[in-house]
């Protein structure tokens, strides 16, 4: 009798850790899929919006309003002004509150010209994407609205133009 009631025992802890370790494997991979989907839907931003950018600014007067989606971890993307940067201008007011993108500049020549910048503030990604300018000067950051940020691209035939859609 007490060697069946031993032998339940033991039977039920081989069952727990059975089920803790399906449980912990099972959140794993829960969890790295969610990372891999949202890896590849920033690349797939960033792929249609180099490709947008690229092929309106080949076009001399093409203007296309362009929605780009990316998941609701990110606030806004932000643009600096590559094709012709004003160095007159007061970067510290035109960057308050983006030391970061600031500290980016070199020689008040942008290395990379859009940036993804998250909830909390922090950049999140920074890529060159062609030759931008942007309408409001050498810096501009557009807001995601549910995901969703939306872009004027105006092709000047060797750069595009940036700006809010009028929607």
């Amino acid at each position: 009798m007490r060697a069946q009631i031993a032998g339940q025992v033991f039977l039920y802890i081989i069952t727990l850790v059975v089920v803790a370790v399906i449980l912990v494997f099972g959140y794993r991979s829960i969890r790295d899929f969610r990372d891999r989907t949202d890896e590849v839907g920033a690349l797939q931003f960033r792929q249609q919006l180099e490709s947008s950018i690229k092929t309106v600014s080949g076009q001399y007067g093409t203007l296309k309003v362009k929605e780009f989606s990316l998941t609701s971890e990110y606030q806004e993307l932000c643009f600096v002004n590559n094709y012709a940067f004003d160095t007159t201008a007061d970067l510290n007011a035109q960057f308050a509150g983006y030391p970061l993108i600031l500290d980016s500049l070199s020689n008040y020549q942008p290395t990379s010209n859009t940036f993804l910048i998250l909830k909390d503030g922090s950049v999140a990604e920074s890529y060159t994407l062609g030759s931008v300018s942007l309408a409001a000067g050498n810096f501009q950051c557009f807001p995601f609205v549910r995901g969703t940020v939306t872009l004027r691209l105006e092709g000047k035939g060797d750069h595009v133009v940036i700006s809010e859609s009028e929607t």
